[in-house]
C-alpha cells in the first residue's frame, strides 16, 4: 500500500470483508447527505411559502392599518403578530385587528396592575422593617 508499511491480507474473505464494510459507509454516507439535502429543501419551500403568504396579506393589512389611524407602535404590534400566526400556519384574521390591541390592552392592563400590586406589598414590607428597626 502507498505511504505506509503495511502490508495487505493474503485472505480473500478479510479482503471481501473490507470492501463490504467500505461500500456499506459509503451508502450510509450518502443516505446521510440525501437526508440531509431533502430537509433543507423542505424547511426552504416552506419559509419561502410563508414569505409569500405574507407579500399576499400585507397590502391588505397596510390599507385596514392607514383607514384606522393607529399609532406606529400599534401598527407594528399588529404586523408583528400577523406575521408569527402565518409563521405558525394559520390564517390569520385581518377583519378583527383592532380586537388583537385590545387584547394586549388588557394583557398590558393586568400586567401594570399586578406590578402595582407588587409594588405596594414591597413598600409596605419596607416601612414594616423600617419600624422593627427603629424599635430595636
Amino acid at each position: 500500500s502507498f505511504g505506509s508499511n503495511l502490508e495487505t491480507s493474503g485472505e480473500i474473505w478479510e479482503n471481501i470483508f473490507a470492501v463490504i464494510v467500505s461500500i456499506l459507509g459509503l451508502v450510509l454516507f450518502l443516505y446521510l447527505i440525501g437526508n440531509l439535502q431533502t430537509y433543507l429543501q423542505f424547511i426552504t419551500t416552506k419559509s419561502e411559502e410563508t414569505r409569500q403568504k405574507i407579500r399576499a396579506k400585507d397590502p391588505e393589512i397596510r390599507s385596514y392599518l392607514s383607514n384606522h389611524n393607529l399609532s406606529k407602535d400599534k401598527e407594528r404590534f399588529i404586523i408583528k403578530h400577523l406575521r408569527r400566526t402565518i409563521t405558525d400556519g394559520k390564517e390569520p384574521d385581518v377583519e378583527n385587528l383592532l380586537s388583537l390591541l385590545e387584547e394586549n390592552e388588557d394583557h398590558e392592563q393586568s400586567t401594570s396592575e399586578v406590578s402595582k400590586e407588587n409594588k405596594d406589598l414591597e413598600r409596605q414590607k419596607s416601612e414594616v422593617n423600617d419600624k422593627q428597626r427603629n424599635q430595636e
